[in-house]
């Protein structure tokens, strides 16, 4: 018991110590909110390219608060990289026993040195002149930094991070809200938006979409669209209605935001909503399948032997027909590869492989596209069963057998068919490993071996062989290395 309280008592005087060591003003914010449009007023001027020095800022520092960049911005141009960097910040006794860090914003040079981002804010008098504050002056830490090619998201907490007492910061796409302060930055101007009291605890689905860590009482989440237009910052709830449920929302590469929902299929402006299943594609468009992926070769007189895939155009159209594509949609995520499998589509053919999880025959399949029907494909064989799948390119799979053998199949070569008919084999295909797991990390497609003197990890990559075929290769992965005072690190181009 004693324990306890002294523990509790530790860390109360080291809130106590923070708010000691930074005296702050406070400063008022702006703008109203609505709960399913928030607009916040942007000026138009675009990110300056020069290299002016801006009047440096004496005054105390800026409180944490949700308004704290209300007319900052920060500079941008020519920085290559950028990311969050930990310090050692000894500023007192117990804050050196307790391996105190403080963090920073940070621009990386390619010679892997970096400089600390100032904010630059503008003066709301008549003049509207500019001044430059440093991260010192600010009170708060930087927790997390995440980006895409509209904004950057950035996100403060309250006090440093020590090592015995909290746990690392968040390196990834999810942003809390209880004990933190979101924002986010336009990319084309450097301004910086509050996106507290408009969104709660949230996950970044794209570039320009974002899914709350709250679900309404019907059990789905809340999906938000973020978009700079006319000078204007609007977060938009893409179904205010709590009745309605949602079960996705996906950004396709032309600017277009679909919502896949249980009520409503209409399109309003780049806002379609629809009731059929959507699935992003890797070429950028949105396609709709069945909610099973499931074709029987042979079964011509119930048509089970059909499956149609449908594809919304860069008008955000449904389209009748769109001819032969070259892409790879996905079923699986990183955080649910159970879900597994995806469809490769190239030429006139589909391969589904391990269709909605299903392992075996009735979720595994190749066939052609059929004459008449719009994209409708007829099944003309079943895959061999595979325990999980994953595409290297629309043409090259990569499967991991139920033996635990790593194998690479080149769909596009000759397909080998036993006496009976089915699909035995490619012309082109061979073991990569003989006993492994597959796995994913970001975009890359890993191989983990277990032995007894420990676990050894190879890349699956890809590259021509002897006979100018493609060839499927396991090479010994190694991390790269950061030092370990950075803790993110996100290029911009």
């Amino acid at each position: 018991m004693k324990r306890v309280i002294g523990i509790f008592l530790l860390i109360c005087f080291v809130f106590l110590a923070v708010a000691c060591e930074q005296t702050a003003v406070v400063q008022k914010g702006n703008g109203d909110q609505t709960q399913n449009e928030t607009n916040q007023p942007q000026d138009e001027t675009e990110q300056p390219q020069d290299e002016t020095e801006q009047p440096s800022y004496d005054g105390e520092p800026l409180r944490l608060s949700a308004q704290m960049f209300d007319n900052a911005r920060i500079d941008l141009h020519g920085i290559e990289k950028i990311g969050l960097v930990e310090e050692d910040a000894y500023i007192s006794d117990v804050a050196k026993r307790l391996n105190w860090k403080k963090t920073y914003i940070v621009s990386f040079q390619k010679d892997g040195t970096y400089e600390k981002i100032p904010f630059i804010f503008k003066k709301t008098d008549q003049n509207g002149e500019t001044y430059e504050v440093t991260q010192e002056q600010i009170e708060g830490y930087p927790a997390n930094l995440y980006v895409t090619s509209s904004f950057i998201f950035l996100q403060y907490r309250q006090y440093p991070k020590y090592s015995e007492l909290l746990e690392r910061f968040p390196k990834d796409e999810k942003f809390f809200q209880i004990g933190y302060k979101n924002f986010v930055i336009d990319r084309a101007t450097g301004k910086i938006f509050s996106l507290n009291d408009m969104v709660e605890s949230f996950d970044i689905l794209s570039n320009n979409l974002l899914a709350s860590g709250n679900e309404w009482s019907n059990g789905s989440k809340m999906y938000y669209y973020l978009r700079v237009e006319n000078g204007t910052f609007t977060v938009t709830n893409l179904m205010p209605n709590q009745n309605i449920r949602v079960y996705n929302a996906i950004e396709d590469a032309f600017g277009n935001i679909y919502i896949y929902n249980d009520s409503i299929s209409r399109k309003d402006g780049n806002l379609i909503y629809v009731t059929e299943r959507i699935l992003a594609g890797d070429d950028g468009y949105v396609y709709v399948f069945d909610k099973t992926v499931y074709a029987k070769p042979g079964e011509e007189s119930s048509g089970r032997n059909l499956y149609t895939v449908k594809r919304y155009g860069r008008d955000g159209i449904l389209q009748e027909n769109w001819g032969e594509v070259e892409t790879v949609v996905r079923f699986y995520t990183e955080e649910n590869l159970e879900k597994g499998g995806y469809v490769s589509l190239f030429g006139n053919e589909i391969y589904v492989a391990n269709a909605d999880g299903n392992t075996r025959s009735e979720g595994c399949w190749c066939g052609t596209l059929t004459e008449g029907a719009a994209n409708t494909y007829r099944a003309d064989f079943h895959l061999f069963d595979m325990a999980q799948t994953f595409p290297l390119t629309p043409h090259i799979m990569v499967a991991q057998l139920f033996g635990g053998q790593i194998w690479y199949y080149d769909l596009s070569s000759k397909k080998i068919l036993s006496h009976e008919g089915y699909l035995e084999s490619f012309e082109n295909q061979g073991m990569v490993l003989q006993r492994a797991s597959l796995f994913l990390e970001g975009t890359m497609i890993l191989a983990r071996v277990e032995d007894v003197s420990g676990t050894t990890v190879y890349k699956i990559g890809i590259k021509t062989g002897a006979n100018g075929l493609p060839t499927v290769t396991a090479t010994l992965y190694e991390e790269v290395q950061q030092p370990e005072n950075i803790l993110i690190s996100r290029p911009l181009s």
